[in-house]
């Protein structure tokens, strides 16, 4: 017995590990993407102090050049980070995007939150496997960005 493995064990050995390394890799790449599309999109709307006609096209123009592909994402009404509630924003050039928006109760300021999904585009897994990425959007101050067109009222 001078081989206590065979080859073929070792085969499957190869594999297995060669298969867990692109498993990774493929997720780091997945949550980078992901990551990346929310910072584009909170970046966005601070640059133009809130969701409006030069942040939706900001926000398209950038994922189009990327290939960012938008998944049908059923979004909730109201999504609770960090103790705070956010409502959605409805409208139609956001389709694929969940972007939440948060009205200080002093009326003055008020801030967005972005959640994208890291997603894994293979047949079974991509149903199962939606990990969600939120971010919030620094504090903006005025009512520039509110409007009643985007599905909130003026904060005045």
């Amino acid at each position: 017995m001078k081989e206590s493995i065979g080859g073929t064990a070792s085969l499957n050995i190869a594999l297995a590990f060669i298969a867990i390394v692109f498993a990774f890799l493929a997720a780091t790449l997945s949550y980078y993407k992901a990551f990346k599309v929310n910072n584009i999109i909170t970046n966005a709307i601070e640059k133009y102090e809130g969701v409006n006609d030069l942040s939706i096209n900001e926000i398209n123009l950038k994922l189009n050049s990327i290939g960012y592909q938008r998944y049908d994402s059923n979004c909730s009404k109201t999504k609770k980070i960090h103790g705070t509630t956010y409502t959605r924003i409805d409208n139609d050039n956001l389709n694929g995007l969940c972007v939440y928006f948060h009205n200080s109760k002093t009326k003055k300021n008020y801030e967005y939150a972005v959640v994208t999904y890291m997603t894994i585009n293979l047949p079974i897994v991509s149903e199962f496997v939606k990990i969600p990425i939120n971010s919030v959007t620094k504090e903006i101050y005025g009512c520039y960005g509110i409007n009643e067109k985007y599905g909130y009222t003026s904060c005045y």
